[in-house]
């Protein structure tokens, strides 16, 4: 295992050269070259704003060590480390852990997590997340609570909209696991979860999103500037009415990035389509293989419920508006998430069999 992830280390700093000498060459590193020549100094802002945060580390370690380089390795062992802890707490054997190190090793997560960005901070902090959640599943005692709060701080901080539902999946097996629920226990806690999130988006978001504010700001965000950068159709929404009717088909679109009707026009993105195509399709069968699984022995777990509606699902949904009008967008905000979608699905798939006859059913 360590030779393989040494490997993957070494994968990973390729990406920085491949990012900065040649990908580079054919598409802006997104904000990544601002951040590292960014004059940002420490203040309180930096604390709270996520775009200053990351100009503050960026920008102070390329003035240390007088190149960009030295930044971009520093995100790099970021991510890298924050994948490790998550990985060796996953208890998967060689085979699952080869076919996740190829998946996180394909080329669209790799570079855009290898160089400096918010992409490869939330890639940290998710992951340390997610290895302090499989400690908790499988009964062992957190050792490392402070990190892990602080990560869980610093997520809803640079990319909430992509870490809520890891942090909830995480806070409900805390608390049921801490207080020993038993499984009808956790049913009356899971309809009021779902109850008190219907509500929330009933009474704030509904109304937001139907006067057109989150309409607006989502179009204006690639549409309404001259260097957005919009490579989708501008008016997918006609009527706001058309977040809701739309946001099936758009999940798709903004989770694969280029169509293959794009790819058609522009044979460059072929290779990211076939990649996002591999990506759906590792995440689906392993999605599937729980389900058959729970299925064969008669016992559907809530953890996995769990997590397909708000890991899956509704990270899905939160990323459908901002990459459904560009598709380069669409394949680097979703490698903030990609880790996740890889990772979580094949550990509960091997929790499950692991411990099929503790398994807190419905």
């Amino acid at each position: 295992m360590n030779k393989l992830f040494k490997t993957y280390f070494f994968i990973k700093v390729f990406y920085i050269f491949f990012g900065v000498y040649i990908f580079s060459r054919f598409s802006a590193l997104g904000d990544s070259d601002r951040y590292t020549s960014s004059e940002a100094e420490f203040t309180l802002d930096s604390l709270i704003n996520r775009t200053s945060l990351i100009d503050l580390i960026a920008g102070t370690i390329t003035r240390i060590f007088i190149t960009p380089l030295a930044s971009h390795l520093f995100f790099c062992i970021l991510s890298f480390y924050g994948l490790y802890f998550c990985l060796k707490r996953a208890r998967l054997n060689k085979v699952a852990m080869l076919g996740v190190i190829l998946m996180l090793s394909l080329p669209d997560f790799a570079m855009w997590t290898s160089i400096s960005g918010k992409e490869s901070f939330n890639v940290f902090t998710t992951s340390i997340i997610m290895g302090g959640l499989f400690d908790v599943l499988y009964g062992k005692k957190l050792t490392n609570v402070v990190i892990i709060v602080l990560c869980i701080i610093l997520s809803l901080l640079v990319r909430p909209h992509y870490s809520v539902g890891l942090i909830s999946l995480f806070s409900f097996v805390l608390f049921t696991q801490k207080i020993a629920l038993n499984a009808k226990g956790m049913l009356i806690l899971n309809i009021f979860t779902v109850a008190c999130f219907a509500f929330l988006v009933y009474t704030i978001a509904l109304p937001f999103i139907n006067e057109g504010g989150f309409v607006d700001i989502a179009q204006a965000y690639f549409i309404g500037f001259d260097d957005a950068g919009a490579s989708r159709n501008a008016n997918f929404w006609v009527t706001n009415s058309d977040y809701f009717s739309k946001m099936f088909s758009g999940s798709w679109i903004a989770l694969i990035g280029p169509t293959f009707n794009e790819s058609l026009n522009r044979p460059i993105y072929f290779p990211f389509f076939f990649e996002s195509l591999l990506f759906v399709g590792y995440l689906l069968y392993y999605l599937l293989l729980s389900i058959i699984f729970q299925f064969k022995i008669k016992r559907l777990s809530q953890y996995f419920l769990i997590m397909l509606f708000y890991v899956i699902i509704l990270t899905a949904i939160m990323h459908y508006p901002f990459g459904v009008f560009n598709s380069g967008s669409a394949l680097r905000y979703r490698s903030a998430f990609y880790h996740i979608f890889i990772i979580l699905p094949v550990f509960m798939y091997h929790y499950l069999k692991a411990r099929k006859l503790a398994i807190k059913a419905i």
